[in-house]
């Protein structure tokens, strides 16, 4: 079975085959706690506890000692969570019938964390101008992600300006490669209750500078309808964060418009 490495947003790396993931449990599961809850639980998000517990870790055998530097470089890399994953991880996923097409129905997260939002289309909505927590959430698939993919791949390409080119092909392969959980992106407005930052803001900012914003173009060009979803509360930073690790630890990895550099 091959295993690799995943954090709060998608793959880091595989386990190399210098000594084998067996040898490397027992040998570091010996050393520390907080690698025996590693392998035991196959996750953790006390990645500051672990990089500091493999420091000046080594084995007199070389091969090991390959796979622990190999190991912890993988570690330094990982951001919020590190997923050990064999392949077969049981995460959610929908029902044949929900996956795609423009008759698609109305999806929703199997997490019941994201109930109590209030949703308006995305073209449309009207969120008050309070700190909170909002999320952009499928209401309805459109046309295919990889026919999305190659048409728009096609007409960027036609620009001839390589940096473009990568920064597009890379949001293109995530829309191609999402999860199909039909929460695309968690975010927040403000820190605390007085923060000068609203989730009106945040709304105003998709339109124009935000993030998601080549997503959202993207997904809306062909037919898909999207929900902006929001809830007002005191330390919407906090609580944000909150939501991601819920969603990492059930699904695996970040809402597709997350990028890595966010956090």
């Amino acid at each position: 079975m091959d295993y690799h490495i995943d954090d709060a947003y998608g793959y880091i790396g595989e386990f190399e085959a210098f000594a084998g993931i067996e040898a490397l449990m027992d040998f570091l599961g010996n050393k520390r706690r907080v690698f025996r809850e590693l392998f035991d639980n196959g996750y953790t998000e006390d990645l500051v506890t672990l990089r500091k517990a493999l420091k000046g870790i080594s084995s007199e055998n070389e091969n090991l000692n390959n796979e622990i530097v190999h190991f912890r470089e993988m570690v330094s890399r990982c951001k919020i969570i590190l997923v050990i994953n064999d392949g077969c991880n049981d995460y959610y996923q929908f029902q044949a019938q929900d996956r795609g097409g423009i008759d698609s129905v109305e999806q929703n997260c199997s997490l019941d964390i994201f109930n109590d939002f209030k949703y308006q289309d995305i073209k449309s909505a009207h969120p008050p101008e309070k700190p909170g927590v909002f999320v952009i959430k499928v209401q309805k698939r459109g046309t295919d992600e990889c026919e999305i993919s190659n048409e728009l791949t096609g007409e960027i390409c036609e620009i001839k300006w390589k940096a473009m080119q990568h920064a597009f092909s890379h949001r293109l392969d995530q829309i191609v490669h999402m999860s199909n959980c039909p929460i695309l992106y968690i975010g927040h407005a403000g820190t605390n209750p007085e923060s000068r930052q609203t989730l009106a803001d945040k709304y105003r900012e998709l339109a124009y500078c935000h993030p998601t914003h080549f997503y959202v173009w993207a997904l809306l060009k062909y037919n898909w309808k999207l929900d902006f979803g929001w809830m007002v509360c005191d330390y919407p930073k906090k609580y944000a964060a909150e939501l991601k690790t819920e969603f990492v630890k059930h699904h695996g990895q970040m809402p597709l418009m997350i990028e890595r550099e966010e956090w």
